[in-house]
């Protein structure tokens, strides 16, 4: 509705007037009250904005949701207050509102009514968004080498699922510890387990079982989950934004550098001497080409998508190699004349180079500007392969 003129109030309903229409709020509508006490108070515009929600709702929907007497309708079956409230919440941010409809779909393949309801206390917590597809991100702590920490079986590789049968899972939520593929909220699977790597798994509705009463609501039982990658802090966005940050060749030797799988992490076996990013400089100043391959001495071998705005993203499995995390600064230099780009821990003074100094962000990832792409002369590709260690990440055509 545009441009607000007046009102008409009885005990029975309130007509809100805009130059396009008008707005009947009945006073069986729950946010009655509300809207009379503002409009009372002389807070006119708030009242707009606490009726218009339900418009914009409807509207932006394209009619999928409705809203009778203050609650979201799906298909004529009113919504949980926890998912009305990521309906308003999706509405008033104009994001796409089909993930929501995909995840209601995906709930109602559930076969436990049980189960559905229960999974609603799980929502409430923060850190937990909606995914394109449906489903939704919790978060599972791992030990160092990316196993569960239960049974040490359950390799967690970013995007290979992790299922087991539905009917070997206990569906009592009486029971706090009992059989099943455990995630939890960030909150839970952050401070219970310090140890290990925290990861985002994606859950499928229809594959949750039980969630205990016993923590709140921040942990759940469920038949099956997708690991997505390792994150370095709690999830903000309303809809899950799936980057693509990490893929199946996530790690090349190990998902820790452990390269033979007996739990020894093999950092110091790497024998590159002195800075990659010095030697790669040197090499440019005296205009002649590197003879060596550092991909010999790499540890983790992985590819980058460049993205519509130009820009690419190192990935925490890369960063991870280089030894630094949340918080920490890297240096990026460009080197056109190999088309490289060679990123390190530790700046190096004195070269006659344009530096670029990035921060790493709090899911652990390094997102480089498209100016250093142009510089690198690698804006004209999609894919770049990258390679790194832990004295240097090289990213190249």
């Amino acid at each position: 509705m545009k441009n607000f003129r007046s009102y008409i109030m009885t005990e029975e309903s309130i007509i809100l007037v805009f130059e396009d229409g008008i707005l009947p709020i009945s006073s069986s509508n729950k946010i009655f009250k509300e809207v009379k006490d503002c409009l009372e108070s002389g807070q006119k515009e708030r009242a707009c904005e606490i009726a218009d929600v339900q418009t914009q709702i409807e509207l932006r929907s394209g009619g999928d949701f409705r809203v009778q007497d203050g609650m979201i309708m799906v298909g004529g079956v009113f919504m949980p207050q926890v998912l009305g409230n990521r309906v308003v919440t999706f509405i008033k941010k104009k994001v796409d509102h089909r993930p929501l409809m995909r995840f209601w779909e995906n709930l109602h393949q559930n076969p436990s009514e049980k189960s559905q309801h229960q999974l609603f206390s799980f929502l409430e917590h923060n850190g937990i968004p909606i995914t394109d597809d449906g489903c939704f991100i919790a978060y599972k702590r791992t030990d160092e080498n990316d196993m569960d920490t239960h049974t040490h079986t359950n390799k967690h590789i970013p995007g290979v699922p992790i299922s087991m049968d539905r009917d070997l899972v206990d569906p009592d939520p009486n029971e706090p510890c009992s059989t099943g593929l455990h995630v939890a909220a960030h909150n839970y699977a952050d401070k219970h387990y310090p140890n290990g790597h925290l990861w985002e798994v994606k859950v499928n509705p229809k594959d949750v079982v039980a969630v205990p009463n016993d923590y709140n609501g921040e942990k759940m039982r469920t038949c099956g989950y997708t690991p997505i990658r390792r994150c370095g802090g709690m999830r903000e966005e309303p809809l899950y934004e799936d980057d693509g940050l990490l893929d199946n060749n996530f790690l090349e030797r190990g998902s820790d550098g452990d390269s033979d799988g007996d739990g020894d992490y093999d950092y110091d076996s790497v024998d590159i001497e002195g800075s990659l990013l010095t030697d790669m400089a040197e090499v440019a100043i005296k205009g002649q080409e590197s003879t060596e391959e550092a991909d010999a001495d790499s540890i983790c071998r992985t590819t980058l998508n460049v993205g519509n705005d130009g820009r690419a993203v190192v990935s925490a499995s890369l960063l991870f190699t280089l030894g630094v995390g949340v918080g920490d600064k890297v240096f990026a230099i460009a080197f056109p004349e190999s088309r490289k780009i060679i990123i390190e821990k530790e700046h190096v003074p004195g070269m006659d180079r344009a530096v670029h100094e990035y921060t790493v962000d709090k899911y652990r990832n390094v997102k480089l500007s498209k100016s250093i792409l142009v510089e690198a002369v690698l804006t004209n590709l999609q894919v770049l392969n990258a390679v790194g260690s832990d004295t240097s990440i090289r990213i190249h055509g």
